[in-house]
């Protein structure tokens, strides 16, 4: 079942300063938001959300939850929402899981 962002969480993404990964552009190309004393509570919300309703998917031997809305792909690589100090975005046609290496 989708469960799209709620109405707070949409305009932050929607407003936020976006900065592109410049060490990934050749390999998986995405931005990020990092937590501020001025948007502690929506990063902590839009993780919350991203944990409870997204979906698990591979980062070679890892394993994360990824939410999918509006043409994006939205992730955090830390272990619980209230250790997010970043999320991850990228565009969701690029997007895919990534294998383990072998």
């Amino acid at each position: 079942m989708r469960h799209p962002f709620p109405d707070d969480v949409r305009q932050f993404v929607e407003s936020a300063n976006w900065t592109f990964a410049k060490t990934y552009a050749a390999t998986w190309p995405h931005e990020y938001v990092v937590r501020t004393r001025e948007n502690v509570d929506l990063v902590l919300a839009l993780a919350r959300h991203i944990f409870e309703h997204g979906v698990k998917e591979r980062f070679y031997s890892k394993v994360f939850k990824y939410h999918h809305e509006g043409g994006k792909v939205y992730w955090s690589m830390d272990p619980t929402p209230e250790a997010t100090d970043l999320i991850n975005r990228c565009d969701g046609r690029s997007h895919r899981p990534r294998a383990p290496r072998t």
